[in-house]
């Protein structure tokens, strides 16, 4: 099951070959991108791939499709899942940061 509104292929369109350019990430206009720039780089090198999207699908489907609390179950549980899904949703947003990061030097 694909998740529509949150399908990876609509936030990672760059081909790989281009999202590893480097002006694309300034470094060569800019001194060395800070860890978090790096790891949003990399995160994005790496759902780029025809591979990291299938993962990040699996992600989606397996955490945000799920239901979170779940009625019946201790709502302990509901919490744990939100955490989970939360780990989603900030792998999403960081692919989307690097999105608009190529799109405004792309101009």
């Amino acid at each position: 099951m694909t998740v529509p509104y949150l399908n990876a292929a609509h936030f990672v369109r760059a081909e790989a070959e281009q999202i590893a350019d480097p002006v694309l990430f300034g470094e060569t206009k800019a001194p060395e991108p800070g860890p978090r720039e790096a790891a949003t780089r990399d995160a994005y090198l790496i759902f780029a791939t025809p591979q990291g999207q299938v993962v990040l699908n699996d992600l989606i489907e397996r955490y945000l499709a799920a239901p979170v609390f779940v009625g019946g179950r201790d709502a302990s549980l509901g919490f744990e899942r939100n955490g989970e899904n939360n780990v989603v949703r900030a792998i999403i947003e960081r692919l989307q940061r690097a999105q608009q990061s190529i799109e405004q030097r792309r101009g």
